[in-house]
């Protein structure tokens, strides 16, 4: 599996479009920055037929030290999640099953 960098992705859009690469850059950026801010105000982002990003609200546990084995509290936290993934790997399925069927 290859690994791909908006550096690859912002080439591909701007040879597709034929627009400039700084250009294609900004609006990429844009975009991720608001992605960013959406979630950071708690917001659920929805983009149909690819996927669902949502910040989660994990509860406190505890953690330890691998080097010393001393208990750690740690506080809530706020982790990313998506739901893409569901979504590819049904589509994915479905295409083995009708190719192989």
């Amino acid at each position: 599996m290859a690994t791909i960098t908006k550096k690859n992705l912002v080439g591909r859009i701007a040879e597709t479009t034929n627009t400039k690469r700084s250009t294609v850059k900004m609006i990429v950026q844009c975009f991720l920055d608001e992605i960013v801010a959406e979630l950071a105000k708690n917001n659920r982002l929805e983009f149909r037929d690819f996927g669902v990003f949502e910040v989660r609200e994990q509860a406190p546990r505890t953690a330890q030290n691998p080097k010393t084995l001393s208990q750690l509290n740690q506080f809530h936290f706020w982790q990313p999640k998506s739901c893409w993934l569901r979504n590819y790997l049904s589509a994915k399925m479905e295409f083995h099953t009708a190719r192989i069927g």
